[in-house]
């Protein structure tokens, strides 16, 4: 099938790519970065071609026919030869490299990320198969998906919006079209990507708690930690079922994720589940394409970090370093843990007799002094600044990553922004800073343009664009307090007990993640107030690492000769961050279908055979409907998303409203040529429509 040729290509197209400017810890890190990179540039690359055919019978064809050739063309060119090796890093990999107890974990997210995706959206029967809790969402985003599989949606414009660019950022959704083109089903070649995007997430999660923290533990931890948000809402829920058999009985009918029980906009939509990340697929790719980003960036600076203690301390006793006194010290190389072969979990640290790697903090003299001629400094400094063939060369991986931020807009641009704020502290926390000025400034030639095209020309804000209490209106101090508190629940404590023991360049990579803080709750950027709650959902995905580090911490602290009473902690505080976002599990396991006739329905089939593919119809404003799986287009649709977006929908419902409702034939005939409209969808939902008037 064209399509597994195609996803095939991409990754390893992405492989080629990614390994010429970017140094790996890790197998699964090289299989994250070969996924995202190919996913992005493919889609990029694709949806361009398509855009330069838009005049022909069908671009959807000549863009994947110079994707195949091209990239068939590049990874020959690309992976031919050694001239050019890929970049190595001074981090040892028997910290970084995976064992079969993290691959066991990467297969367990695997499976769940399967269940997760197709239990929200499949087909069945010929039928198409919404989650009812992402109906909404998928009526909009599936739209964008048949636009391109079975329409041509050159110029690119909102379907259910149609007459005018496009202001949401629709590529993920565009290549799960396109592969729908090549031969999936809707549900496969969404959740192809859905779950692979997922699956790399977790594992750069995983890889970024071993680089923080030299831990695996706190890695695993960490990625685990994606599917247990947290928050405190499941304490009124037990308060309100206060018996097991209470909570049995209601578990076994929940169809609703935990209401916090506060008054605010959307606390009963699950933003604070995995409900977002179910809804919105393309969210978690962008996620992990800057996590990607932000690993590379750490790992430079770690390295340059070291490699300036190393030589501070290169004439001075190793064992004498502290952390008070040279603080980075926390960062090197940690002394390799011994292996206990009877423990439960073979391979792991033997947390027993020793510290775990994450406690590590002094340097590994018998290791890094194996030469005597050759001094610890010199060997840091030499494998971190080797010379390369010219100047440019040495700034071609920072230029690089500025690609992948730059290539983000379209994407998504919550997570654009994001990494906007969060690295922009990096400047002052960290000390690459030129190399981290070319990153941002790269990011910023690719990806402004992109921002000006999706925001210029929006109706006149109806709000400030500083807004203080996000979704709080009239917000005391107090209350932002108390509601930021409730919602992350006791990993707050973790992320204390964390911040306590961390080295103070783990402690800077933090503050560098707090500055979505103040981006949620200061500023607005759309009229729907709620959208800020991406800033903090990428937040703590960070966030997790800390608090998977404090409970390895936890584990191993002893208390006299005694780990009992901080072992005891770490699992009452384990099973506070957990239990809400268990809950909130169940009713993905109990989600119901919404379903529509897709395969071998006369309406689809007649449109498709019928009707050109940049067809416009003039509806019922509708979320979902045969005609937009037909990949055809509606001048009015369901206005929720592009009254979000900035649209003027106000404008368009009164347009809408004077065609449905003139009796001047004449007037009808020139508002619909005028709006290009081709074909007017009558059904009973027009005709018993309280809204028109049926004179």
């Amino acid at each position: 099938m064209l399509a597994i040729v195609y996803l095939l290509l991409m990754v390893a197209l992405g492989d080629a790519i990614g390994r010429r400017f970017l140094p790996f810890l890790s197998i699964p890190h090289r299989l994250a970065s070969a996924f995202l990179c190919g996913l992005l540039f493919s889609s990029w690359f694709t949806y361009l071609v398509g855009y330069v055919f838009a005049e022909s019978a069908s671009p959807m064809f000549w863009a994947n026919a110079v994707f195949f050739a091209v990239s068939i063309a590049l990874i020959y060119f690309l992976n031919r030869g050694t001239e050019r090796a890929c970049p190595s890093t001074t981090i040892d990999s028997s910290e970084t490299e995976f064992t079969h107890w993290d691959w066991t974990v990467v297969g367990i997210f695997f499976v769940v990320g399967l269940w997760m995706m197709f239990r929200t959206f499949t087909i069945e029967d010929g039928n198409i198969a919404f989650g009812h809790h992402q109906y909404p969402d998928f009526g909009s985003t599936v739209s964008i998906m048949q636009s391109f599989a079975y329409g041509s949606n050159f110029p690119t414009e909102y379907p259910h919006f149609s007459g005018d660019r496009i202001r949401y950022h629709f590529l993920f959704y565009f290549q799960a079209g396109n592969l729908e083109y090549l031969g999936l089903n809707p549900a496969a070649a969404n959740n192809v990507l859905s779950v692979f995007s997922l699956t790399s997430l977790l594992m750069l999660v995983m890889t970024m708690g071993t680089l923080l923290f030299r831990s695996r533990v706190a890695g695993r931890i960490g990625a685990a930690l994606f599917f247990f948000h947290g928050s405190l809402a499941f304490i009124p829920f037990l308060i309100a079922n206060p018996s097991t058999a209470a909570v049995m009985d209601k578990l076994s009918k929940m169809t609703l994720y935990l209401n916090s029980g506060f008054p605010y906009r959307g606390e009963d939509w699950g933003v604070w589940s995995q409900n977002v990340f179910l809804n919105q697929r393309h969210f978690t790719s962008s996620i992990a394409i800057f996590l990607l980003v932000l690993i590379f960036l750490y790992i430079r600076n770690r390295e340059k970090a070291e490699a300036t203690v190393a030589s501070q301390t290169e004439f001075a006793p190793l064992q004498e370093a502290s952390v008070t006194e040279q603080e980075p010290v926390a960062e090197l190389k940690a002394k390799k843990p011994k292996k206990d072969k009877n423990s439960q979990m073979a391979g792991e640290e033997r947390v027993e007799e020793e510290p775990p790697i994450a406690e590590e903090t002094a340097v590994d003299v018998e290791d890094e002094s194996e030469s005597e001629a050759e001094p610890i400094a010199n060997k840091k400094a030499e494998s971190v600044t080797a010379p390369s063939t010219s100047s440019f060369d040495q700034y071609l991986p920072y230029i690089f990553a500025g690609i992948l931020l730059g290539l983000l807009p379209m994407w998504n641009g919550p997570v654009y922004l994001t990494a906007a704020v969060i690295l922009a502290p990096f400047l002052l926390l960290f000390p690459l800073r030129k190399e981290l000025i070319i990153t941002g400034i790269t990011a910023a030639i690719l990806g402004l343009p992109q921002v000006i095209y999706l925001t210029s020309g929006l109706r006149p804000a109806g709000y400030s664009m500083f807004r203080w209490g996000f979704v709080i209106d009239h917000a005391g101090f107090f209350d932002v307090l108390y509601y930021t508190f409730f919602t992350f629940g006791f990993k707050w404590v973790l992320i204390a007990i964390a911040l306590y023991f961390a080295s103070g360049l783990q402690r800077r990579f933090l503050a560098a993640a707090f500055m979505v803080f103040p981006l949620t709750y200061c500023f607005r950027f759309s009229e729907e107030v709620l959208a800020n709650h991406k800033f903090l959902n990428i937040w703590l995905i960070i966030a997790n690492v800390f608090v998977a580090f404090a409970l390895v911490k936890l584990w191993n602290l002893k208390s006299g000769s005694s780990t009992i009473p901080a072992r005891l902690a770490a699992l009452v505080l384990g099973l506070l961050i957990t239990i809400g976002g268990a809950i909130d599990l169940v009713p993905v396991w109990n989600s119901y279908f919404v379903k529509m006739k897709y395969v071998d329905d006369p309406l689809v089939e007649w449109a498709r055979a019928n009707t050109a593919p940049r067809s416009l119809f003039l509806s019922q404003k509708y979320i979902n409907h045969q005609l937009l799986l037909a990949g055809r287009r509606l001048f009015y649709g369901d206005p929720y998303y592009a009254w979000s977006t900035g649209y003027d929908t106000s404008v368009r419902e009164a347009l809408v409203k004077r065609m449905f409702e003139t009796r001047d034939a004449n007037e009808l005939f020139s508002l619909l040529k005028e709006n290009k409209i081709d074909y007017v969808a009558i059904d009973d939902m027009i005709r018993n429509n309280p809204a028109l008037s049926q004179g």
